[in-house]
């Protein structure tokens, strides 16, 4: 694989989680990785008790410590805040974000984007702007190539849950599966790699387990289960298609 230079770019801290096994597969591939986070996470909560019962400090003060643990653990050194806030992406100036980017784009000179779909992912409406915001930045800089983070096939979600009743098999689907899907890259991760996936769910203590003992919505064993494989929406020259 040659070596290119891909900035990712994401609305909150843990958010990098969905494409880490990809980050982990390009960074040992000796492809430059570097990350812009658009928020600190102030808009949330500790979502862990039993860490909220132990720390009192800003949630953003941790949410920026843990980004910086994740950036040191997937061996990224080149990471940058856009300083947005949290939750209000409504109030974003999107003219001025793109224009930050591209500023920190001058000094690394990336090849390829990540950011996520349109849809967001998972439909944040955080996420969805720091898509719209991508893709205005990859217009203007007509050299790269975006890659996004996007849900499962339905018919490959569908062959992994085969055991599960149909009114529950539907439930999960419904929240991590695109219908609409031409063309995609689904991914597979090795153990090595998984390992270093699932590091970041020990690294952001504050946000796992949560409230109801779930992980991104999901029971522990379902993360494991979709945890090994990540799916991207890609271009034609896709870097993707020789991982």
């Amino acid at each position: 694989m040659d070596t290119n230079r891909i900035l990712a770019i994401f609305a909150h801290p843990d958010d990098e989680y969905t494409f880490s096994g990809l980050i982990t597969k390009l960074i040992n591939s000796n492809n430059e990785v570097a990350f812009i986070c658009a928020t600190k996470g102030e808009a949330g909560r500790i979502r862990n008790k039993q860490f909220g019962l132990k720390i009192e400090e800003e949630i953003s003060k941790i949410r920026e410590r843990e980004f910086i643990r994740s950036c040191e653990h997937l061996k990224i050194h080149k990471y940058y805040f856009l300083d947005l806030i949290d939750g209000e992406s409504l109030k974003w100036n999107k003219e001025e974000s793109v224009e930050k980017i591209i500023d920190i784009s001058k000094s690394f000179n990336p090849t390829h984007l990540i950011s996520f779909d349109k849809y967001g992912g998972n439909g944040h409406p955080d996420h969805k702007e720091i898509s719209n915001i991508t893709h205005e930045v990859q217009k203007r800089i007509k050299s790269t190539e975006l890659i996004q983070v996007t849900k499962y096939p339905s018919s490959f979600a569908k062959t992994k849950l085969w055991w599960l009743p149909k009114k529950a098999k539907t439930k999960v689907t419904s929240k991590i599966c695109r219908n609409d899907l031409d063309s995609y890259k689904l991914i597979k991760l090795n153990k090595q790699e998984l390992k270093a996936k699932m590091k970041l769910i020990e690294i952001y203590k504050s946000q796992f387990p949560d409230e109801k003992n779930k992980y991104f919505g999901q029971p522990m064993a379902l993360l494991k289960l979709f945890g090994k494989y990540e799916c991207y929406e890609i271009g034609s020259e896709s870097i993707l298609k020789n991982i």
